[in-house]
């Protein structure tokens, strides 16, 4: 994701919100559309500034805890009593995840060192 465009993207939702607002029909009708142009280009403003810690954060954490944050995210979307479930279980995953590895994730052969030259 374009970090410039998104904050642009932010910008134009604000102002076009800010302009619908003042501008509009006198009816009451611009406010109806005047208030989501507004609090999206706040959400996408926060995006904007919090992409950078977004993005390292999606670059450390393990694929398989993200993907089974989304498998619990969509079991919380069809059933939410699930959360009670899901949010307990994914910080067990969380923590003891790099703790379940076996010696079969570890390479049988191991790397030789490199020769020590001498000095003479």
């Amino acid at each position: 994701m374009n970090r410039n465009t998104l904050g642009l993207i932010a910008l134009l939702l604000i102002v076009v919100g800010g302009i619908a607002a003042w501008r509009g029909p006198a009816g009451g009708s611009a406010l109806g559309f005047a208030g989501p142009c507004v609090k999206a280009g706040l959400v996408l403003g926060a995006l904007w500034l919090a992409l950078p810690q977004i993005m390292s954060f999606f670059a450390r954490a393990p694929r398989w805890l993200l993907a089974a944050s989304g498998i619990g995210v969509v079991l919380c979307v069809v059933n939410p009593w699930l959360i009670l479930l899901a949010i307990p279980a994914l910080a067990a995953l969380w923590f003891y995840g790099p703790r379940l590895g076996t010696k079969a994730d570890k390479p049988i052969v191991q790397e030789k060192r490199p020769r020590r030259r001498s000095n003479s």
